[in-house]
């Protein structure tokens, strides 16, 4: 588990990056299964039998959906990935952000869960 990528803590791995970067990490960090988050967007994606898996985010999603993600992981003999959302307070949430001098593009994305 990491943030960025195992090379470095603000690396994005995006769904739609080049193949040959993930497979880049497999070859270096060898493991079954990759989980990290940074972009805040979540998705899966398996290549060469290795699976990698973005939780998504809690408080800053990216994805147009403005719940809180999380993922449950089944590992019984097969890998089981399940995404959950969760509302919370994201009117209250956004305007503390603002409250506290934080940018207020911050705040759009906790409204809408989509960056600019």
């Amino acid at each position: 588990m990491f943030h960025g990528s195992p090379r470095a803590l603000n690396e994005y791995l995006h769904n739609v990056d080049d193949l040959e970067l993930f497979r880049d990490i497999i070859k270096d960090y060898p493991a079954d299964i990759y989980i990290f988050g940074h972009t805040h967007v979540p998705y899966t994606k398996e290549i060469a039998g290795k699976l990698f898996i973005n939780a998504g985010s809690v408080g800053l999603p990216k994805d147009g959906n403005p719940d809180a993600c999380y993922v449950i992981i089944e590992l019984n003999g097969f890998h089981k990935v399940t995404f959950h959302r969760a509302s919370y307070p994201t009117e209250q949430t956004a305007n503390a952000i603002i409250n506290e001098g934080l940018p207020k593009e911050f705040a759009e994305i906790v409204r809408t869960g989509k960056p600019k």
